[in-house]
């Protein structure tokens, strides 16, 4: 089957029972259900959400929970933006106290979380291999133990941080302010006083709007799915009838039944806000005053980051000094090796030499234990004796996790995720071309908001 993710509302639709008759039919002497008035307005069309060979799918084809999750977006978006409220009221109190001790946040944020974060309990290790068999059928606990011991790990660092946050109300009291959802709001809109420090509906933007988008991201990506379940149901629906035999049986035949079909998405992915993303220590190419930046949060064991590294090289090359690059590391807790390859990068870009490293690690994501991580150090052209002492103290461990950290704070739930001017680059357009669409169109938005 061929999916065409054509944007844009189409005017597909089909007249509600009754409609031809309310503007065709004679007026009727008595009105009843099924035969309005002849001055009633026509029913409203049901717009399509899609096409199959040009016939639509509308809402009402959707599973009824999806439907009523995509009623109330507005609702849930407004829910994320106040949570996400919370979460900058939490980093608040943790800020104030990082300068109330005069050190800085990360060491801070080292000291208190990273460093008395305690070890998972066998029984939270368990607990986790208890969901996460389903997906790894016939491997012991042990064969998947250390995945669930980093998986356990990150979210015990996410109750510990919590926890530190908690015990700094009292010290650090939070005075609400202006609902974070109200229309209109004005940059210096108060939305919350902590401590005596205001967040301002500016000084939040980013990590408000990045939550609200993120729930709408994903509903229209899981709306995108059923409708690409309900094509294929369809076709398998279709093909069976024809061949006179089950639509179970046909399945157990693997048979691609997609070909000579083409599913259209009508849906609109709703428009990404431009976000304001901190990138001062990440490693980078190209001038800072470039007048576009493309930023990559990315996991070096993550099979579809090897294949982005590639695309946005090649991509970029052409745009010399025009375009900047910016690496930030996200190493995803399910990918047990992902944090000690990120502490890597940063070692050899301590040295100038992250590109090179960083190719060696996607081109080797299936071997990337601490002694190759030594060997890939020297090929790429690191000192030896300076990547193991910075690599083998264990420093660039909170500086990888603050990258994550920010990346989650700006809306990161997946890798490869690219940013083109702090917009997000949506998943399909990724590839080469996608790239350097996105550049191209930041690019001609720079030329003419030049002086």
């Amino acid at each position: 089957m061929r999916i065409v993710r054509t944007f844009g509302l189409a005017a597909l639709a089909w007249a509600a029972p009754g409609a031809a008759l309310a503007q065709d039919a004679p007026c009727a002497v008595t009105k009843t259900t099924s035969l309005p008035p002849c001055d009633a307005p026509a029913p409203k069309a049901e717009p399509a959400l899609a096409t199959l060979d040009g016939t639509p799918f509308a809402a009402a084809d959707l599973d009824a929970d999806l439907q009523k999750r995509i009623a109330g977006a507005d609702a849930a978006a407004a829910e994320a933006r106040r949570a996400a409220l919370g979460a900058e009221i939490a980093d608040v109190r943790l800020h104030l106290e990082a300068e109330r001790r005069g050190v800085s946040f990360r060491d801070y944020w080292e000291s208190e979380v990273l460093r008395k974060t305690p070890a998972p309990a066998e029984a939270d290790l368990k607990a986790e291999f208890e969901r996460a068999k389903a997906w790894f059928p016939g491997k012991r606990f042990e064969d998947l133990r250390p995945r669930i011991e980093s998986v356990a790990l990150a979210a015990a660092r996410a109750r510990r941080e919590a926890e530190v946050a908690a015990s700094l109300k009292e010290r650090y009291p939070a005075v609400p302010g202006t609902d974070p959802d109200a229309t209109g709001l004005a940059p210096g809109t108060v939305l919350a006083t902590v401590g005596g420090r205001k967040i301002t509906a500016v000084s939040a933007a980013t990590r408000l709007d990045a939550a609200a988008y993120g729930v709408r991201r994903s509903l229209h990506y899981e709306e995108v799915e059923a409708l690409e379940n309900l094509a294929r149901a369809r076709v398998l629906k279709a093909e069976a009838e024809k061949r006179g035999v089950t639509a179970e049986a046909l399945e157990k035949e693997r048979a691609n039944l997609g070909e000579g079909h083409t599913l259209k998405i009508l849906r609109e992915l709703p428009a990404p806000p431009a976000l304001a993303l901190d990138v001062s220590g990440s490693a980078s190419r190209g001038p800072a005053g470039a007048p576009v930046t493309v930023v990559e949060y990315a996991d070096f064991e993550c099979p579809h980051c090897a294949k982005a590294w590639e695309s946005a090289e090649t991509a970029l090359r052409p745009y010399g000094d025009r375009v900047r690059y910016v690496f930030r590391n996200f190493p995803l807790p399910h990918h047990e090796r992902a944090l000690k390859a990120a502490e890597a990068g940063l070692a050899a870009n301590a040295q100038g030499r992250f590109f090179e490293l960083a190719t060696l690690l996607f081109r080797n994501q299936k071997v990337l234990d601490v002694p190759s991580l030594r060997t890939y150090a020297a090929e790429a052209g690191c000192d030896p004796a300076r990547f193991a002492a910075d690599f083998d103290s264990g420093r660039f461990a909170t500086d990888a996790l603050l990258e994550l950290r920010d990346g989650e704070r700006v809306g990161v739930d997946g890798t490869p995720m690219f940013f083109v001017n702090g917009v997000w680059l949506k998943w399909e357009s990724t590839d080469v071309a996608g790239i350097r669409d996105a550049v191209d169109a930041a690019l001609a938005k720079a030329r003419r908001a030049a002086p």
